[in-house]
């Protein structure tokens, strides 16, 4: 939630003005794209608003960012309204990866990524060691016990798996334990109590949507240097 928490602007007199924004009900380490947007959202974008310089784009400005970031709605759908409104007239289509249907589409992966959750550990901690040997940096820390599902506990906590033991595997926010079978039962009758992780959300992406042309920064392109190895293991393209 930090790294959207924060706005940084150049304001009216040519100094940084810094901007956060923390609704007073956010769950700590609920999902970004959950959280609620209080009636102190206003006060934020007129904030914003205030402190920029006045242009005669100014007004409309601030009518989409109202629109968008209404309280009671999540930061996810707003940001989504947001980008909608930006980009409105080249027909694109934008998707909730929060979506209850998305995640039962995806649930087939998920499942092999359980199936496979020995080989996907040793495999990308492999790849890894050679990126780092070969002089490159990995992107993503990853150790044996490595699990590449998060999982949402009944308080709304998104976090992370991690294996404790041969077939079993321990979340850490609330100390749940599964077993294989388990895990996988739960993909089946609940996939919406898992999320991918950054070295499996790729592939999970590109198993909703079969990817023609790919734009990423950087460091996004840089996590496929590790993250390929989990495409192989699972036996995707």
């Amino acid at each position: 939630f930090d790294e959207v928490s924060n706005t940084f602007v150049v304001a009216a007199d040519g100094s940084e003005h810094k901007i956060t924004y923390e609704p007073t009900s956010r769950i700590a380490d609920s999902q970004v794209g959950s959280v609620l947007l209080d009636g102190s959202i206003k006060d934020k974008i007129r904030e914003l608003i205030g402190e920029m310089p006045k242009t005669e784009f100014s007004d409309e400005v601030e009518r989409m960012l109202s629109d968008a970031w209404m309280p009671g709605r999540g930061f996810g759908k707003a940001f989504l309204a947001q980008m909608a409104q930006i980009f409105r007239s080249f027909g694109l289509i934008f998707v909730d990866p929060q979506n209850a249907a998305l995640k039962r589409l995806s649930a087939p992966i998920y499942e092999s990524a359980i199936r496979s959750a020995d080989e996907i550990a040793a495999n990308v901690v492999s790849r890894s060691k050679a990126l780092t040997a070969a002089g490159y940096h990995a992107q993503v820390l990853v150790e044996d016990d490595y699990f590449s599902l998060f999982w949402q506990t009944e308080g709304g906590v998104r976090t992370a798996i991690r294996k404790v033991g041969d077939g079993l595997y321990r979340s850490k926010a609330d100390k749940r334990e599964f077993v294989t079978e388990e895990l996988l039962e739960i993909v089946a009758s609940e996939p919406d109590r898992f999320s991918p992780g950054v070295m499996l959300r790729p592939v999970v992406q590109d198993y909703l949507f079969p990817t023609v042309c790919y734009f990423g920064g950087g460091a996004e392109i840089a996590y496929f240097g590790q993250n390929s190895a989990v495409y192989e293991t699972v036996g995707r393209p």
